[in-house]
């Protein structure tokens, strides 16, 4: 079945799904896991939910809310920090919907690059980031150019990203419910010029027209609080 992403407009939304998508959200621990009560958590939430400053799309399946997509920390041409959750944990069947959506949010904010940060302790998470959606390790590419590196590859299997996951990485900042202990979150991030490059490779028949030129757009415009919505019949990558 179809997934769709629906662009969040907080002052239209009904108490229904405000409240699946709170619940929802408090359901899955890992996402803004913060210490206190889960009434604290539930405003903490709700606060980044409605800020203006962030952009939400829910995420639909037939007639059921099944997660949300956010952009936090926007820094229009720069960049911006990207988080999905979905209510069933389940990331199989997801990847088409989070790669057309990056695709829209690098060309609607002029984005450089996107950034992702994962919770150390989450295995899994941080290889769907990796594998299927092409993020990496900050100051891996460098890493694989470093002349240290030819010294370390007989010691270190894959010495680069060892080295970057070392350094790619917040200390003590996200808490883990499931121990209650602190941990590290690592810090990802795609660039645009590599999302295209693999978009390109997705979809080798389609091309730009030659000599288009996109028209520049006010930043009114690229932080449009009301993006269309993103599906997953379009494409579908590697």
């Amino acid at each position: 079945m179809t997934l769709l992403a629906v662009p969040l407009d907080p002052t239209g939304l009904n108490d229904r799904t405000a409240q699946a998508l709170l619940d929802g959200m408090l359901s899955v621990p890992a996402i803004f896991p913060t210490p206190g009560t889960v009434d604290e958590r539930r405003v903490l939430i709700a606060s980044i939910l409605s800020d203006p400053l962030n952009r939400v799309w829910l995420v639909w399946q037939g007639g059921t809310l099944i997660g949300a997509l956010l952009l936090t920390h926007i820094v229009p041409q720069v960049d911006a920090q990207c988080h999905f959750v979905f209510f069933d944990r389940t990331l199989f069947g997801r990847k088409a919907l989070l790669w057309n959506l990056m695709g829209k949010v690098f060309g609607e904010y002029e984005l450089q690059r996107l950034t992702v940060e994962v919770p150390e302790y989450l295995t899994p998470l941080y290889k769907f980031v990796r594998k299927k959606l092409s993020f990496r390790l900050e100051g891996e590419r460098e890493a694989e150019q470093h002349p240290l590196m030819e010294k370390l590859n007989p010691y270190v299997p894959n010495g680069p990203t060892w080295a970057a996951r070392l350094g790619s990485r917040r200390e003590r900042a996200c808490l883990n419910p499931e121990t209650n202990t602190w941990c590290d979150m690592l810090r990802l991030r795609l660039l645009r010029s590599e999302y295209e490059q693999e978009d390109h490779a997705i979809r080798p028949t389609e091309s730009p027209r030659p000599g288009r030129r996109e028209t520049p757009t006010s930043p009114a415009t690229r932080v449009s609080p009301r993006p269309e919505l993103v599906s997953t019949a379009t494409r579908e990558p590697r």
